[in-house]
């Protein structure tokens, strides 16, 4: 594998070309502006114009750590995280590679469910790590074969990495699933990755609990996905490993060294107003998933199960729509010919007529107006 190459989904947008208008995979919420973020904070902030503009703390600021410990307690029921358990980073990715680096050395085994972010893979192999990776299917409702799943995780392994909701499909793992993994890496001693950047958007009453009380585990989050706050470059990982957390400070200080006090300030506006950001990007997703089954009303060739939660689902294409092209070829020509971009599931390590869909954008309806036309004309 040649680590100097761009992600895939990334590298496939780069080779679009012209102008993307609307992303229909946009894997994150909606975003805000700095006004409408300062609208919802009632007095709350202090003046961003006498923050000083020096070296924030390594481990992140103390009462940013705070703010999101007890956003992991009201959102999650995660009553045990303290500020000493947080560390915030430059992104969720810049967080996993810094697990992954702090954890795994050449020949550990890692278990990973398929499709995938691709870093999720890629950066085990890239630090010499051995797959085994639990396939999804869309005939089985995007679920793994849990029997599977947890046989995957024996005495060798080093690493277990779930996602939920998941990316791309929008997967759910229930908490039973979640006690049993936990369970077996109990079990095995081994390290426990939940990546869990969508798991605040919750719709049909569902609960976003993620009361998990293991050593080992690591919790990512991010600004960027339920928040729709990616232009806040800020991403953190929870866990109550104090070995693993000198890693981790250690791994940071190679890259980002400290966020930016200006990101940290938003983010932590942010996330003191967060239920009522939560609640409005929710009610975007909600409102998409239907127009979305209105679409399919029209184009019965195209089928999807229709997710529990987060941003994303796959969406799958009949041969009959793709007329003997690729989905890769079809999907860049879609973008090409409309300034909508599909990105198909391949760029996921998942072959066949599969397209990520993403729901939590506002242009949402315009891009399926520009979709159906297409498909008509």
């Amino acid at each position: 594998m040649n680590h100097h190459l761009l992600p895939p989904h990334i590298a496939f947008s780069q080779s679009v070309e012209g102008d993307i208008a609307i992303n229909l995979s946009h894997s994150g919420g909606q975003s805000l502006t700095v006004n409408s973020l300062l609208a919802y904070c009632d007095g709350q902030r202090s003046s961003l114009a006498e923050l000083e503009l020096g070296y924030a703390s390594i481990q992140g600021k103390k009462s940013l750590r705070q703010v999101i410990s007890t956003f992991h307690q009201e959102t999650y029921q995660q009553t045990w995280v303290k500020a000493k358990h947080v560390i915030t980073f430059a992104g969720a990715q810049e967080a996993l590679r810094a697990v992954y680096q702090g954890i795994l050395s050449p020949g550990d085994h890692v278990v990973v469910m398929t499709p995938s972010y691709p870093s999720l893979q890629s950066m085990a192999v890239e630090f010499g790590a051995t797959l085994k990776a639990i396939p999804l299917s869309f005939d089985n409702h995007w679920q793994p074969d849990w029997l599977a799943l947890e046989a995957a995780i024996t005495s060798s392994t080093k690493l277990v990495v779930i996602n939920s909701p998941h990316n791309p499909t929008g997967m759910t793992i229930g908490s039973r699933q979640i006690e049993r993994i936990v369970e077996r890496c109990q079990a095995h001693d081994c390290y426990l990755i939940i990546d869990d950047v969508s798991q605040a958007t919750q719709y049909q009453k569902r609960s976003s609990e993620r009361n998990v009380d293991y050593d080992k585990a690591v919790f990512i989050n991010v600004m960027s996905k339920s928040f729709g706050l990616a232009g806040i470059r800020l991403g953190w990982a929870v866990t109550k490993d104090k070995g693993l957390t000198t890693k981790l400070l250690a791994q940071k200080v190679k890259g980002s060294i400290c966020t930016s006090a200006i990101d940290e300030y938003f983010a932590e506006l942010a996330l003191i107003n967060s239920q009522r950001i939560l609640a409005r990007n929710t009610k975007i997703v909600e409102e998409n998933i239907q127009l979305f089954k209105q679409f399919l009303l029209q184009f019965p060739e195209i089928s999807w199960h229709q997710p529990r939660a987060g941003f994303l689902s796959v969406i799958k294409f009949s041969e009959s729509l793709l007329n003997g092209q690729s989905m890769e070829d079809w999907a860049k020509q879609l973008a090409e010919k409309t300034g909508v971009l599909l990105l198909p599931t391949s760029l996921f390590s998942m072959q066949g007529p599969y397209c990520r869909l993403g729901l939590g954008q506002k242009n949402f309806a315009d891009g399926l107006e520009r979709l159906g036309k297409y498909l008509t004309d």
